[in-house]
């Protein structure tokens, strides 16, 4: 199978996002994990859906730079909103 057919078939998916919670004990952490896997732009959900595969259980997307840095803009537009 060639990259770009791996990738059509990760993109395909209509399911609502999944996501292994290793470090997650409060509701609002879990919905916070799924909206932000919920709006990855495409490239980005290929390569979640990779490095969930490649890597398994050492995979934590809470410690990821990208879901960080999300959750960082997240508290300023909340802060700056009210």
């Amino acid at each position: 199978m060639t990259n770009e057919i791996i990738n059509q078939d990760i993109l395909n998916k209509k399911t609502e996002p999944k996501a292994e919670f290793s470090v997650l004990t409060t509701e609002n952490e879990v919905r916070s994990v799924l909206d932000y896997i919920k709006y990855l732009p495409d490239k980005e959900r290929v390569a979640y859906e990779i490095a969930k595969e490649h890597l398994g259980t050492s995979f934590t997307i809470e410690k990821t730079v990208g879901f960080l840095k999300w959750q960082q803009e997240r508290i300023h537009y909340t802060e700056t909103k009210t």
